[in-house]
């Protein structure tokens, strides 16, 4: 099994969905997630387009890439940074939940934390 199919599986409970649930909001039976995750088959790119963009994530993430960027635009550079793990747990912030407001804060407050730690490598 790859990293992607335990994935599947991983994002899919992380949003209380049933195979049957994904299946349906990705066009697909849910025998096919189910096929998908027991590793008898591979989804294919617009698939795994489809599942990152239901389940907040980048490709790289869902596939298991752990070779990201570069990145070409600071909205993707930007994303990629509050989806860390870290930055979400050690401010506290649950992105799954948060408003879009309340994300704005959050990248705003990662903003001036930034530009306060470039003052100090002047």
């Amino acid at each position: 099994m790859s990293i992607l199919n335990s994935n599947i599986k991983k994002y899919r409970e992380k949003y209380n969905l049933t195979q049957d649930e994904l299946g349906e909001l990705l066009s697909v039976s849910g025998k096919t997630v189910s096929s998908w995750e027991k590793g008898r088959s591979e989804p294919k790119i617009d698939m795994i387009e489809k599942m990152a963009k239901a389940f907040h994530c980048t490709k790289a993430q869902l596939i298991g890439d752990d070779d990201i960027g570069p990145f070409t635009s600071a909205n993707e550079a930007l994303e990629f940074i509050l989806r860390q793990q870290m930055v979400a747990n050690y401010g506290g912030y649950d992105l799954d939940v948060m408003s879009d407001e309340e994300i704005i804060d959050m990248a705003n407050d990662v903003a001036e934390f930034l530009k306060m730690i470039a003052k100090r490598r002047k």
